[in-house]
């Protein structure tokens, strides 16, 4: 049999791309290639992919063994330290290694590393003088063998109780992967459960006209609209738990025909802000209640929808027809739960109202707001869907903080930050300390001030002022009378503005008997703790901290103990 060159060159790009998938799958489930990182039985506080406000859940949440700190963590396969990050919040206090098949363990919010570890982040400290630090560990080896003591369980960065985040991702595009894929998982004998079921009036641009709540006994219902989409809220407990975790599969069939699916296995963190395309934004602003919504929203793409692009799960509605709906969910182990519902447009169509606005911002294009006294520039595919807006903007030479924009509500989803410049009355002085304000939140974004112009990144809509921020951070003892005792220093340590965007959060130094020394700092609770179990101390001691804001407002405090 003679195959002529086009004939070679397909078979040759068939079996690279038979390949590259085989590999792709490869690395998505190896079985039994990774151990659980804990001795104790695994019970999850949280699962993969979980909805968590503005982010997915990129991991699992294993459950202390007894609900204090110092389980021991162990590697889940062998390989070698590739990073260790330090931050107030986040991860707190994280562990990546690197394993030969292409995969990366992450282990987070964890107490102490083990000797070696906790060795080399000290000297790190030491050198820059932080505590904070983002270490890659390009010729540094660490190699650590499966099964080995690496850390204890902690509490530390945004963490609510003591647990492990244990994730998986790939090396290279460092997309996180269901551990359940890898045999990492609980026993889970419980089927989901909808608590919420919502049909969703829309207009053609997905906009939300009306929320028809349907009760558990309720089976049919007539609506005036053209179009609709579910949403719901739910959650999948597992055994030995009462945990409400995320739900791994979402499926909607119209009168047995699929028409939307989900599935929790993997994304990109690139799709983080893609949440509040794929949840009911303003009913989580109102009500607190999250919402997953079944149907795709213009500027909604994101790998965990099935074919987006075809099975949209927006569902035209007929006058004299009802469709049968189906809502399925289902847990990793197939552990489903499904409702149906029969819908049928009324005869009584709902009227479309319209909201005063003054501008009309694309979705797919970059919109710029621009005044004599403001610019608002918000780029391309910040938006799900297009959005009518009302803004106004007060100047005032007097008060600096009726210098205020009101630019939309806050329950519209912006998914990127956009920029805005204010310019500031040249009546006012100590330019270097204005701050823009969240006025609903009370957080300062900072921004950078250059000839009475203030320019900073926002990413909500909503109410904002200019402020005056002239007072430095305050320093706390807490305790003090056991410090020598417990080997601990406590401190609570806080400012008058919690910080985003570009302003820096308070950034601090410690100092014993005019040494260096880091402290632990938990920006959550505002808490920072000195181990002095590795120092050398005197009969009479002398700690000297010095915090500095955002706006370089420094407070030193000296304290003996």
């Amino acid at each position: 049999m003679f195959l002529t060159d086009n004939t070679r060159l397909k078979a040759l790009h068939f079996a690279i791309l038979l390949l590259s998938l085989m590999m792709v799958q490869d690395l998505v489930a190896q079985g039994d290639y990774f151990i659980s990182p804990v001795d104790h039985k695994l019970v999850l506080a949280g699962s993969f992919g979980e909805l968590r406000g503005n982010h997915f859940h990129s991991g699992i949440d294993i459950k202390s063994s007894n609900g204090s700190s110092g389980d021991t963590i162990r590697a889940a396969a062998s390989g070698k330290v590739s990073r260790i990050k330090i931050e107030y919040g986040g991860y707190g206090r994280a562990l990546y290694i690197d394993h030969p098949n292409g995969l990366t363990t992450v282990y987070a919010h964890v107490k102490k590393f083990n000797a070696k570890i906790e060795a080399y982040l000290l000297s790190q400290q030491r050198n820059a003088q932080s505590y904070r630090l983002d270490i890659s560990l390009d010729t540094m080896i660490i190699a650590v063998k499966q099964g080995e003591f690496i850390a204890l369980m902690g509490n530390e960065g945004r963490s609510y109780g003591p647990h492990l985040h244990f994730e998986i991702r790939n090396t290279i595009s460092e997309k996180p992967i269901n551990p359940f894929l890898h045999n990492i998982k609980p026993r889970d004998s419980k089927a989901p459960v909808i608590s919420h079921l919502y049909i969703n009036s829309l207009d053609p641009d997905g906009q939300i006209l009306e929320r028809a709540a349907i009760s558990k006994r309720q089976d049919s219902i007539s609506i005036g609209a053209w179009r609709v989409g579910l949403a719901f809220n739910g959650h999948d407990s597992m055994d030995g738990a009462s945990n409400k975790n995320g739900i791994h599969s979402i499926k909607v069939f119209v009168d047995d025909k699929l028409a939307y699916q989900a599935a929790l296995d993997s994304f990109s963190f690139d799709e983080s802000s893609q949440i509040k395309g794929i949840t009911d934004y303003q009913f989580k602003k109102d009500k607190n209640i999250t919402l997953y919504q079944c149907y795709v929203l213009p500027n909604v793409d994101i790998s965990i929808i099935r074919n987006h692009k075809r099975n949209k799960g927006i569902i035209p509605l007929y006058k004299d027809k009802y469709q049968k709906v189906t809502l399925v969910l289902e847990d990793y182990e197939k552990n489903t739960t499904s409702r149906n519902i029969w819908i049928k447009r009324s005869e009584n169509m709902k009227e479309i109202s319209s909201k005063p606005y003054n501008i009309l911002l694309h979705y797919d294009q970059e919109n710029l707001i621009s005044t004599p006294s403001f610019q608002l520039k918000i780029p391309q595919k910040a938006l799900i869907k297009k959005e009518r807006i009302q803004y106004t903007f007060n100047q005032d030479p007097i008060n600096l903080e009726q210098n205020n924009l009101e630019i939309g509500k806050n329950n519209i989803p912006l998914l990127k930050y956009a920029s805005l410049t204010m310019s500031i009355p040249l009546s006012f002085r100590e330019i270097d300390k204005i701050i823009l304000v969240n006025s609903d939140k009370g957080v300062s974004y900072g921004g950078e001030i250059e000839d009475h112009v203030l320019s900073c990144r926002i990413d909500e809509f909503g109410s904002y002022h200019l402020a005056l921020d002239t007072i430095a951070p305050t320093i706390l003892t807490l305790k003090k009378n056991t410090w020598r005792k417990n080997e601990l220093i406590k401190l609570k340590l806080s400012d008058n503005y919690p910080t985003k965007g570009i302003a820096r959060s308070i950034d601090y130094d410690c100092y014993i008997n005019d040494i260096w020394v880091p402290g632990a700092y938990k920006s959550m609770t505002q808490i920072l703790k000195i181990d002095l179990g590795q120092l050398k101390l005197k009969k009479s001691n002398q700690l000297r901290i010095v915090a500095t804001d955002d706006r370089d407002n420094t407070t030193e405090r000296i304290i003996s103990f």
